[in-house]
């Protein structure tokens, strides 16, 4: 139906069990979307926008804020469970994803880009101090690197004889505040120090060697079993939070179970992460939703997704809108599957019957290698997406209105 604001829509009209299926979707027309926004969040119907819880920080102003987070407790990350859910979401970046010179080049442009999709869709980058300490420390050895010829190149034209006037190193090549530099990206900022219930349960995993931590090796580091640890608390304490981080002691599929049980996404690059906001619009969780049911399936089919298998991204996201809320669906999807393996596929799902999703995987890719399309089929219950569902039905409503 086309209306006089120039909207587009298709509903499914046909009652539960006829609807859509694989290859037969009626789709919504493609317009450009903007990055991160998705096709529910296209038409401005209702507030799209997604109030931000603050973590337990006394101020909602994060900006380089140095926060004291909700005391946790119990004994370890076990005793927790996730207390709050939410679109925004908090990006917590490790060290090894701020690795450059930024005296000549600034920050990471990826960077860059990720903090501006970040304050577009109300999430929160949050560097844990112990990444902080440690890139500065890296900062200052390139800024001694870039002092050392200078200095020793006033020492040789002194040694020949050469007057050279008094200048100070320091002012021509000075230290860098990275500090200052995170605070000025477009996104709010969180320096999260460690609580010393990370102290204690980072000490805990190297000393017995517990999971993530490697177990073949004779490295009993603790700093990135701090990170773990502390990405692990604020993921329990906001529902969910995604993890940058190319270390293997984060990415390895040791840490597979605990992740998937704080609701932990981890991905291993700032162009990753960039591409795993696209999950976290409304598009994006409802694709997830109506996809989830059937990973088992999935699973059993041959397909390597493991048992905690993580959407990476979305891509071409589109609905079929029922009566009830979405009764098909398409797109094309990433997945973490079985021991970090990335696996892509273009997928359509049928849940326009009351308790059967029907999934439908085509053109799979796992770890680079062609897998074999699957259709698989599982129980479904809808996903108690509130805004996305009341969103439809005012989009709905203003629709049959106009037409009318």
């Amino acid at each position: 139906m086309r209306t006089g604001s120039g909207l587009t829509a298709e509903f499914d009209d046909k009652p539960a069990g006829q609807g859509p299926f694989p290859g037969l979707l009626r789709h919504l027309p493609k317009p450009q979307w903007s990055r991160g926004r998705g096709v529910l969040d296209r038409v401005d119907v209702g507030n799209t926008r997604v109030a931000r819880g603050t973590g337990g920080c006394e101020s909602s102003n994060l900006v380089n804020r140095e926060c004291a987070p909700m005391r946790p407790t119990g004994a370890g990350p076990s005793t927790l469970t996730p207390t709050r859910t939410g679109a925004a979401m908090r990006v917590i970046l490790n060290s090894d994803v701020l690795y450059g010179d930024f005296s000549s080049n600034g920050l990471p442009a990826a960077l860059v880009r990720l903090a501006e999709e970040c304050a577009e869709q109300d999430h929160i980058l949050v560097v844990p101090v112990t990444s902080v300490l440690e890139t500065e420390r890296r900062q200052r050895e390139i800024t001694a690197g870039q002092r050392k010829p200078v200095e020793a190149a006033r020492q040789t034209l002194l040694d020949q004889g050469i007057g050279v006037p008094d200048f100070d190193v320091t002012a021509i090549i000075p230290d860098l505040d990275v500090r200052a530099l995170l605070n000025d990206l477009a996104a709010e900022v969180q320096l999260t120090p460690p609580l010393l219930h990370d102290f204690e349960d980072a000490h805990r995993r190297a000393c017995l060697h517990e999971s993530p931590h490697p177990p073949d090796t004779k490295s009993d580091e603790m700093r990135d079993l701090v990170i773990w640890a502390i990405s692990l608390r604020l993921s329990l304490e906001d529902g969910h939070a995604l993890l940058v981080s190319r270390d293997t002691v984060h990415t390895h599929g040791r840490g597979d179970s605990e992740a998937a049980e704080a609701n932990l996404a981890r991905v291993d690059s700032l162009d990753a992460a960039l591409e795993y906001l696209d999950v976290k619009t409304p598009a994006g969780e409802q694709l997830e939703a109506m996809i989830s049911p059937s990973w088992p399936r999935v699973r059993e089919a041959g397909v390597p997704v493991g048992e905690a298998p993580m959407l990476l991204n979305v891509k071409d996201v589109q609905f079929v809108q029922g009566w009830a809320g979405p009764s098909a669906a398409s797109g094309s999807i990433k997945v973490r599957g079985h021991d970090g393996q990335i696996i892509t596929a273009d997928v359509e799902v049928d849940v326009s019957t009351e308790s059967d999703a029907r999934l439908s995987l085509s053109n799979i890719r796992a770890a680079g290698k062609a897998v074999a399309d699957i259709v698989v089929q599982a129980d479904y219950e809808p996903s108690d997406i509130e805004d996305d569902t009341e969103r439809l039905r005012a989009l709905r409503a203003l629709l049959e209105e106009e037409q009318g």
